[in-house]
Formats: C-alpha cells, sequence, structure tokens
C-alpha cells in the first residue's frame, strides 16, 4: 500500500515498532521475523509504516493518546496499534476515541500479530467501506445503573415507534455487554447472534447481516448478542461501528441496548448516535448513579444536547422531586415514565412488550408518546414535550387513584 495517497497495498505490510521495553521489542521482531518472507516485515528506515505498535505509558495514557492523535493528523493511513500488560475500560475507551484500530494483549504471539496483519490488509483493499448515512435513525439507550429498566425502555419505544408509524422499520440491537436481555424479554431464540458478524467482517454486507436477525411477531427485528463470556469478548469497536451504519441503510429506527456499562464498543455506538436516553429514576440512589455516568461522558466528550434524561417509575404524587433532580443533575429531564408496576411485570413475565399485554396501560400511552417525539411530525420544543408527558401521567393517576383506592 502507498501510505500517501491510500491506494491498495500491493507489497508487505511495513510495521514500525515504538516500544520503550527491550524485552517487549525483541520479542516483536522475533515475532514478525518468524513470519514468512512477504505479508510483513519491519521498518528498519524513515518510510511511513503500514502499521505502528505502540506501547501505552500506563502511568501516563494521556500521553500516549496524544502521540496517537499527533500521529494521525500527519499520516492518517496509518494504523495503529496499542499493546499493554493490562487494559482497563477507560484506556480501552480513550484509545478508540483516538483512533487505535487494535489491541494487541502480551505476550505477544505470532498467531496475534497475523490476525492484526490480516485485518489491516482487509481494511487497506476496501474490505470495509465507508456506509454513508441515508436515513436511518439511531438511538441508544443507557441505563445510569442496572436494574432501571433500560432494556425494557429499548422494547417499549422500539414496539411503539413500529405501531405508530405505518411502513416504517424498526430494529434493536443488544450491545448490553453483562446482561443482554433483549432476546429474553421479546420470548425470541435467535439462531445467529452479534458475534457472528464478529468472527469474519469480511462476510458482511446486506443479505449476510439480514440473515443474522431475528424478527418478532410486531415486525420488528432483533439483533441479539451472545451474553456468555468467550462470546462478549469477540466484539470489537469497529465491528460495531460498520455494522450499526449499514443497519441505517436497511431500517427507518435503529435503537441500541447499551446496558449500564461504558466499554469501547457501547461508547462507538453512543458516540454514532444523535440521541441518547439516559434512563435513570427519582430516587436518590439512581440520581447519585446518574449524576457520575453525565460526568464520566462529558469527560470522554460526550454529552450536551444529545443526551436525554428519562425517569422510570415516576409517581406524580410526590411534589417537587423532578425539579430537585433537575438542579442536582444539572440537566433536564427528557421524559418520565409512569410507574406502572402491575403492567411491566406482566410484560417481563410474559416475554412481550408492554404495548402487547397491556395496551390500555399508562405505561403503554407514554411510551407511545415517547415514540411519537421521535417521529418526523415530532415537536422541536422539549420543554413542551416533558410539560405534556407530566401533565399526562398526572391526569392519568388522578383519574385511576379512585380505582386503585378501590
Amino acid at each position: 500500500m502507498n501510505v500517501e495517497n491510500g491506494s491498495a497495498m500491493t507489497g508487505s505490510v511495513l510495521i514500525k515498532l515504538d516500544v520503550t521495553s527491550p524485552q517487549l521489542r525483541k520479542t516483536l521482531e522475533d515475532v514478525v521475523k518468524a513470519r514468512p518472507e512477504g505479508p510483513a516485515r519491519l521498518s528498519n528506515g524513515s518510510a511511513t509504516p503500514h502499521l505502528l505498535i505502540m506501547e501505552l505509558d500506563a502511568a501516563r495514557p494521556e500521553h500516549t493518546f496524544a502521540r496517537v492523535q499527533a500521529l494521525r493528523k500527519s499520516a492518517p493511513h496509518v494504523d495503529v496499534c496499542l499493546t499493554a500488560e493490562r487494559l482497563d475500560t477507560e484506556v480501552l475507551i480513550g484509545a478508540v476515541r483516538h483512533g487505535v484500530k487494535e489491541f494487541l494483549p502480551q505476550p505477544i504471539t505470532r498467531d496475534v500479530l497475523d490476525q492484526a496483519v490480516q485485518r489491516y490488509q482487509e481494511r487497506a483493499a476496501g474490505a470495509f467501506p465507508e456506509q454513508p448515512i441515508k436515513k436511518g435513525k439511531l438511538m441508544t439507550v443507557l441505563g445510569a445503573k442496572g436494574g432501571l429498566g433500560a432494556s425494557s425502555v429499548a422494547v417499549g419505544l422500539g414496539t411503539s415507534l413500529q405501531m405508530s408509524e405505518d411502513r416504517k422499520s424498526v430494529v434493536l440491537v443488544d450491545l448490553n455487554p453483562q446482561d443482554p436481555d433483549l432476546a429474553l424479554l421479546l420470548d425470541l431464540d435467535p439462531t445467529h447472534v452479534f458475534q457472528d458478524i464478529a468472527k469474519d467482517l469480511s462476510r458482511l454486507d446486506t443479505l449476510f447481516l439480514m440473515n443474522i436477525l431475528s424478527k418478532h411477531p410486531s415486525g420488528m427485528y432483533l439483533l441479539p448478542r451472545d451474553g456468555r463470556e468467550a462470546a462478549t469478548s469477540e466484539l470489537i469497536p469497529e465491528c460495531v461501528e460498520r455494522t450499526l451504519r449499514m443497519l441505517q441503510q436497511l431500517f427507518d429506527y435503529v435503537i441500541v441496548d447499551c446496558g449500564h456499562v461504558l466499554d469501547p464498543c457501547t461508547t462507538t455506538a453512543l458516540d454514532l448516535s444523535p440521541s441518547i436516553l439516559l434512563v435513570s429514576s427519582l430516587h436518590v440512589p439512581a440520581i447519585r448513579s446518574t449524576k457520575a455516568l453525565l460526568g464520566r461522558l462529558q469527560g470522554i466528550g460526550i454529552g450536551g444536547e444529545k443526551i436525554r434524561l428519562v425517569m422510570t417509575r415516576y409517581d406524580a404524587n410526590v411534589d417537587g422531586v423532578l425539579k430537585n433532580a433537575e438542579e442536582v443533575l444539572h440537566h433536564k429531564v427528557f421524559w418520565l415514565l409512569p410507574n406502572d408496576f402491575e403492567a411491566a411485570t406482566s410484560a417481563v413475565n410474559s416475554g412481550q412488550p408492554v404495548a402487547t399485554v397491556a395496551p390500555r396501560s399508562n405505561i403503554s400511552q407514554s411510551y407511545h408518546r415517547l415514540a411519537d417525539s421521535f417521529s418526523e411530525g415530532a415537536r422541536k420544543d422539549k420543554t413542551s414535550m416533558l410539560g405534556g408527558c407530566v401533565n399526562f401521567v398526572k391526569n392519568k393517576w388522578a383519574k385511576d387513584k379512585p380505582a386503585l383506592a378501590s
């Protein structure tokens, strides 16, 4: 590959080492030299490499990221591989956001390097062309902590969008790294999962992707995730990005359940999404977690208008709590989902969307109104939308109160 103009690679992959540890350098040199002639060779001069293997400065990761950024500006076609003895979640997120393409765990074996070189060759050959976003609206759902119902919000919103707009298509994507439950909530037994795409990204096209998806009787589609630890580790940010971009070519709405954990894959989805539904509740532990998460998101450059707070289990009879929460969080609440325990529990236990098992319930109606806020005719005034949402919950509560009391 001619690195200067980005043309297709015709020769061997030129690898340059940027490491300070003599032992690591010797190991890498031995691994590269042990490969067959042709596919890869070490750079011994000033030529711009195809792959740069950079050792993380564990004491100063931000120093490493600054060097990566500078390199990407001067030589944008160079793929940077980061290696370290240990890569924690925050470091991985920072690395992805600064353009690192590969993570090479130590000790680096010939198999690990072979796979990195192969993935680089596929990228250089144009195996993964950029997919321009044409129409699909991408929304991510992120829980402030576990147990707040982020997955239920993804299902409820997706179902209501599917029901409310004729001839509109919806796909749910389970990216939850700890408890991927969308298939369970929809009572589906999928044949394929997200990790099947990651096994061979070169196969990713629209036909292959549609064969991976599962279809729900409502008409929604699902890209499920295997929650087993061995399978979970196979997903990489590049796979997530290219899959989501391709889904946007196929569906009108793409809703991603990110669970409540920030990792490189969920952060990639949040970066791509114009709308992040941050799910919380008006309880002290949840508010505390929400404030901390908002700070973390701001720290990695995700924030502002794209984050929309959705409060679950809202009780309209508790005065002042909503205003106090907004003051603590320094963030306006976008939507309130009423505390409808019976309908929500029935939906979870039956493996069906709440709009199916309790179509006239308060929470089903709230999901329909939430879906309307994202439709093509949605109102732009978020304050008025929240006001309508609060009034709706209060009116329904007042109307149903005598029946509940009896």
